[in-house]
C-alpha cells in the first residue's frame, strides 16, 4: 500500500513538473519571440526595400554619346576600373562616338555590342566592356522634371529645354540618374537624347 501511494505521489509530482516545465518553456519562447521582435533592425525594412528596388533594375538599352575626349582620348575597360582595351580619339573623320549601355555599377556603365564612329566602328568582344559615366552624356530636347527615385519619386528639380551634355551617374532599367547644377536625380530615358547631332524630337 505504501509502495502504491509512493508511486502515485511520484507520478503526480512529475506530471506537475512536466506541466510547469512546458509552461516555462512556452513563456520563455514567447519572451524570446518578443525580444526578437523588439530587437529587429529598424533599418531592415528599408534594406529590404532597397534590395527589391535593385531587383527591379533590369537590363535596358540606353543610347548615349561620349561627351568629348581630350587629347588623351577615351579609355574603354574590360571591367569596371580594370585594364584598358581600347582608346578612342576624336579626329576629322570620327568627331563623335555613339554607344549603347545596358547596366551600371558604381559609376561605370557596361557597353553593348558596338561603339559607332562617324567613319570607324569598334566592336565589343564578348559584350564585355565598360566605360566610366564621367565621359558619357545625353541631351534634353524638352524640359523635364527630375525625381528623387525612379518611377514614383518626388520632384526635386527640372532640366531646362535644349540642355546639352547631361552627366550620367547611374541607371535602373529605363531610368537614368543625372546631374544638373548640383541636382542629382532620376529621369525617364525616353525624354533624353543620345545623339547630339539631331534634335531627338
Amino acid at each position: 500500500m505504501k509502495k502504491l501511494f509512493s508511486l502515485l505521489v511520484f507520478s503526480i509530482f512529475f506530471s506537475c513538473t512536466d506541466n510547469n516545465t512546458n509552461q516555462n518553456i512556452g513563456s520563455k519562447e514567447e519572451k524570446n519571440n518578443k525580444q526578437i521582435k523588439n530587437t529587429k533592425n529598424p533599418n531592415l525594412s528599408s534594406n529590404l526595400t532597397k534590395q527589391k528596388d535593385k531587383k527591379k533594375c533590369t537590363s535596358y538599352s540606353v543610347n548615349t554619346y561620349f561627351n568629348g575626349p581630350d587629347s588623351s582620348g577615351l579609355n574603354i575597360y574590360d571591367t569596371p576600373n580594370g585594364s584598358i582595351i581600347k582608346t578612342l580619339y576624336k579626329n576629322q573623320m570620327d568627331f563623335e562616338y555613339f554607344l549603347t549601355v545596358t547596366e551600371s555599377k558604381e559609376g561605370w556603365f557596361k557597353i553593348e555590342r558596338t561603339i559607332y564612329g562617324m567613319e570607324n566602328d569598334f566592336t565589343i568582344q564578348n559584350n564585355q566592356a565598360w566605360v566610366h559615366g564621367a565621359v558619357l552624356s545625353k541631351d534634353n530636347p524638352s524640359a523635364i522634371d527630375v525625381l528623387d527615385n525612379p518611377e514614383n519619386g518626388k520632384i526635386i528639380g527640372s532640366l531646362p529645354e535644349s540642355y546639352r551634355k547631361i552627366k550620367l551617374l547611374d541607371m535602373c532599367g529605363k531610368w537614368v540618374k543625372v546631374e544638373y547644377k548640383g541636382i542629382r536625380g532620376w529621369v525617364n530615358n525616353k525624354f533624353l537624347c543620345g545623339n547630339p547631332l539631331t534634335s531627338c524630337c
